[in-house]
Order: C-alpha cells, then structure tokens, then sequence
C-alpha cells in the first residue's frame, strides 16, 4: 500500500491533479455545512422547477402506459401521477420488482437480472 507518507510517493500530486473546481484542475472544495447540503441543494432546485419530492412515502409499483412511467402507486395504494418518474433505487428494485409487471424488453430484464452490483468503497470521516 502507498499513501500520503510513503517516503518517494506521488501520491498526495496524483491525487490532487484529479481535482477540479470551476473548471480549474488541480483545485477541491467543500460544502459548507457538510455533504448533505447537495441534497438540499439538489431538492430545492427541483422544486423551484415545478418538481414534487415526497419523503416516506415506499414504493410499491412504477405505473407504466404504452411503454411509458406515468406515475407510481405506493404501497399504501394511493397513486401518483407524473410526467417523468425518477428512481434512486438500485436498477434490479426499479426494473424486477417495481416495474415487474411491465412488458419490457426481456434481453433487457436479463441483462438487469445477471448485472453485478457490489462496492469496494467507503468514506470515514474522523474528528
């Protein structure tokens, strides 16, 4: 393993010729107040752009009409239409299960279904 402090290592200039902000390599940032302020970023914009996100509110079903997501029903049955349905579950929940009864392509649901999900990734932060 070479890290930061191994002695003759490029690791800390490698690693930092992959940062860009603005447009400007070599460069990084952070988000005051934290990572999870994208994600009030992210929602705030949607909104002011006519979209509607409903927290807490499971899944049962993407609602597909002639080969098209119109809306979703949740699983407390109330139903949910709209003119784009975006999912944030991983593409075997979206595709199997929440749009299981759907006539997609079936070389398409094979491909989901061999498709190998894993992440050898992880993030600590220490204070």
């Amino acid at each position: 393993f070479i890290g930061p402090k191994t002695p003759g290592s490029v690791y800390v200039m490698w690693h930092h010729m992959f940062g860009e902000v603005n447009g400007e390599q070599g460069m990084w940032g952070y988000v005051r107040g934290g990572m999870g302020r994208i994600s009030f970023a992210m929602a705030a914009s949607a909104e002011a752009h006519g979209a509607v996100i409903r927290t807490n509110a499971p899944v049962e079903k993407i609602l597909i009409h002639n080969g098209r997501a119109e809306g979703v029903r949740l699983e407390n049955g109330e139903e949910l239409r709209a003119n784009a349905v975006l999912s944030n579950a991983e593409a075997k929940r979206t595709f199997l299960q929440f749009c299981a009864d759907a006539e997609l392509d079936k070389g398409f649901l094979k491909r989901i279904a061999h498709f190998k999900t894993d992440s050898a990734v992880i993030k600590l932060n220490i204070a």
